[in-house]
């Protein structure tokens, strides 16, 4: 398994390349990857999290996903925690913060979990997506943005906020969109892998690795994504699994695993380039992440399992 993870990121380095190419031989600006991450948050995003909920409501799926839910919540508030304690002794910006908490649970795990479990388990990564939706959408939008207070009404008639909210309310009382609509919702939220790859690729044109060194808590940011937090947390459910009382599948741990030892997600970048931020740093900090996850993510998984 820890082998074909391996093979499925690099696949996606391929899609970060195509982004790159585009660029670099002129058929399209770095400034151009803005408009799509706006068709990624306000029209990918929610069609990935509403089709997502359109599965059979039975006592196993709800069970195993309020599970993960759960466990996703409790992983959250852990992280916070550490880079609270953190931030004080690396003077973490807020950038770096949110990079260092929230990992590519979506765009990368959903095109993963299908590789390597199938289509009908993608249902059991949506816990962890649901509650980080949540907290990106509150604590990293508010981080990001630099706003004085966090406006709750905004909150509410954030697209993505509603769109779990509607997600969740078909789940649980089965309501099944047509398939005259469901299927083009499906083929454009199968969009959210290639196109938040091809934004990175577009946006790494952009990066001088020479003055890489001019970000100074950059390498203190990628190690403690990619490897010291991600560690931290293949303990802590190794302890779950161990001692839980309640007996859960392998393969819930694992896609739950799998969501929190990504890269920093995509979303941090496409933020930024909203709240008109560095996106450029924010970028440096996912090209960098992804390109060490090729090594750090089966290893993790290797960990856990073995």
């Amino acid at each position: 398994m820890a082998l074909q993870l391996a093979l499925q990121i690099l696949g996606l380095f391929f899609m970060i390349f195509c982004g790159w190419f585009i660029v670099k031989i002129k058929i399209l600006k770095s400034v151009d990857s803005k408009i799509l991450s706006i068709i990624v948050i306000y029209l990918i995003n929610p069609f990935v999290i509403i089709g997502s909920f359109q599965v059979s409501n039975t006592e196993k799926i709800k069970r195993e996903l309020l599970f993960s839910i759960l466990l996703s919540l409790c992983i959250h508030i852990v992280l916070l925690i550490i880079v609270k304690i953190l931030e004080k002794f690396f003077k973490l910006n807020n950038i770096e913060k949110a990079s260092i908490i929230y990992g590519n649970s979506a765009n990368m795990v959903i095109p993963i979990v299908i590789a390597l479990f199938g289509r009908e388990y993608v249902i059991y990564s949506i816990g962890f997506f649901v509650v980080q939706m949540v907290f990106l959408w509150t604590h990293s939008k508010y981080i990001i943005s630099e706003t004085k207070s966090i406006n709750l009404k905004g909150l509410i008639i954030d697209i993505n906020m509603i769109s779990i909210i509607i997600g969740i309310l078909l789940f649980l009382l089965q309501i099944k969109i047509p398939s005259i609509f469901l299927t083009p919702m499906n083929s454009i939220g199968g969009m959210i892998g290639p196109m938040t790859m091809i934004i990175s690729g577009m946006l790494m044109t952009e990066i001088n690795f020479k003055n890489i060194k001019i970000y100074r808590n950059l390498p203190m940011v990628v190690f403690l994504r990619m490897i010291a937090i991600p560690f931290i947390i293949v303990i802590f459910m190794k302890g779950i699994k161990i001692y839980l009382p309640v007996k859960v599948e392998g393969y819930i741990y694992i896609i739950s695993l799998l969501a929190d030892i990504t890269p920093t997600a995509a979303t941090i970048t496409q933020q930024c380039q909203i709240y008109n931020k560095d996106s450029v740093y924010s970028n440096t900090i996912y090209v960098l992440t992804t390109f060490v996850c090729v090594l750090t993510m089966p290893l993790l998984l290797k960990i856990f399992i073995g």
